[in-house]
């Protein structure tokens, strides 16, 4: 039996995993598969088709009908490989694409001919603005994301990759200033809009970006970018960075584009490098309030890499507590995969089930996990199947959380309140009247210290928090309109 959990997101926002290249070749690995189909690595034998794993295909073990993928973890402009998102039903799937904007300021690319121009101009700001439309990569960037997403980011030249912001900085765009770097972005926006409407193939929906890094050089560099593209007719918002990091940073940006008219005849808003299920509730709220006030009928997604990060970095599974009023229920937590399973059992061919609420239960066993060498279980190993198992097992953890988180809110028959944090509440009131209030920086000073708090618990980067009080003040100072 198939779990589709697309329709139990029902209107909420949507959490989306941030796919790997190598989860989404998984599926169809042939190295893996027997003349049947069925793959042929044991300790015990998966007795299904690797494409079972395939959440985009509404015959898989469990199925989601989205996720996001990022044309960064590639060379070309085309996938080179057989791929769950190359080969998906566009009829009943929607792919939000990353433009690769991270990688391009860390200079993570792959494409060899970008690097290469970086090499040349990195000490060079002056030639590399002027020759950086020449290089390909923009070309690259539009031609991938037209090919195979639905919704895409447009390709932003990170303002935090400047030496004007990050003293310290070691980006290849370091020596280029914001100015230079928010010109470059509407450059990049310029070539995107001029492909909209060329052909008749498919075309992605635009996303367009936002940032803030603070103040530089005396100059709100959030309002800069802001003003500079905000008037490309794109079909949505993406928010990044300064503009989502804190909770009421995307109030304030929320705000001011509500203001500005800019959320009309939009469809899509991404938030990017947020996790489940503390998001839920307030995006959700923060979507509806957008529709309500706009007349649209617009969706929030969120994203976040983590349930494939704490496999490759702690052979971790996502533990599924049931939420409560107690705030540690809705931090994640985890437990590596081999914490509680001995040896023992797999040498005396004792098997442990996974829990029968996750649906690779009816498929696996924890055993499945875990590689033999052959050497009679002397030696047990992690391999590519360990990893993409546990990767699509807590992809399936992160989608019910955020969906228990929105129903004990929202859904008519499972609504609960007294499940839900006291701090997840008060956030909810104070998201509804932000966005209406007369003044909103008064209100934001009075609830402050639920600001911070909340951030200071649910963060996805803590380790940029502010360390002081002196601090946050700062931080609240900022970015006010």
């Amino acid at each position: 039996m198939i779990t589709d959990i697309t329709k139990a997101y029902k209107d909420y926002a949507i959490y989306l995993p941030s796919l790997q290249e190598s989860y989404a070749d998984f599926c169809f690995n042939e190295k893996l598969l027997d003349k049947d189909g069925n793959n042929k690595r044991a300790l015990h034998p998966l007795n299904f088709n690797l494409d079972k794993l395939n959440f985009l295909d509404n015959k898989a073990v469990w199925h989601h009908n989205a996720t996001l993928y990022s044309c960064g973890q590639y060379s070309g402009s085309t996938i080179p490989n057989r791929n769950i998102v190359a080969e998906r039903d566009r009829s009943y799937t929607t792919i939000v694409g990353d433009s690769g904007g991270y990688q391009l300021g860390t200079n993570a690319l792959r494409r060899k001919e970008t690097k290469q121009f970086f090499g040349n101009y990195v000490d060079k700001p002056s030639l590399f603005a002027k020759r950086w439309k020449q290089c390909g990569e923009v070309e690259r960037v539009v031609g991938f994301l037209n090919a195979y997403c639905d919704y895409s980011m447009t390709l932003d030249m990170v303002m935090w990759g400047s030496l004007e912001f990050n003293k310290g900085s070691t980006s290849p765009i370091r020596n280029l200033s914001v100015k230079q770097l928010i010109d470059l972005t509407v450059d990049n926006l310029k070539y995107i809009d001029t492909q909209r409407n060329i052909g008749n193939e498919h075309k992605t929906k635009w996303l367009n970006v936002t940032q803030c890094i603070g103040n530089v050089n005396g100059v709100n560099s959030g309002l800069e970018w802001y003003n500079a593209v905000k008037d490309f007719d794109f079909e949505g918002w993406a928010f990044g960075g300064g503009t989502a990091f804190h909770l009421h940073q995307l109030l304030r940006w929320t705000r001011k584009i509500i203001e500005d008219g800019k959320f009309e005849g939009r469809e899509w808003i991404h938030i990017l490098m947020k996790s489940p299920p503390y998001s839920s509730i307030l995006y959700t709220v923060i979507q509806n309030k957008i529709n309500e006030l706009c007349g649209t009928d617009l969706r929030i997604s969120y994203d976040s890499s983590s349930a494939s990060q704490i496999v490759g970095k702690q052979y971790s599974l996502f533990d599924y507590n049931e939420l409560t009023s107690d705030l540690k229920t809705w931090s994640n937590s985890s437990t590596k995969i081999d914490a509680d399973l001995d040896k023992d059992i797999l040498a005396n061919n004792r098997v442990k089930n996974l829990p029968n609420w996750h649906p690779l239960s009816t498929l696996i066993n924890h055993n499945d996990f875990f590689y033999d060498n052959g050497e009679l279980h002397k030696s047990i190993w992690y391999d590519s199947t360990t990893y993409e198992l546990a990767k699509n097992y807590n992809m399936y953890v992160q989608h019910r959380r955020a969906i228990d988180a929105c129903d004990l809110y929202f859904d008519t028959e499972l609504k609960n309140h007294s499940r839900i944090p006291s701090m997840f509440l008060q956030l909810t009131d104070y998201c509804n009247e932000y966005l209406t209030c007369e003044n909103p920086n008064t209100l934001e000073a009075k609830h402050s210290t639920l600001l911070k708090e909340y951030d200071s618990k649910f963060a996805s980067l803590k380790m940029l928090l502010p360390k002081t009080d002196e601090g946050w003040n700062a931080v609240f100072a900022e970015f006010q309109f």
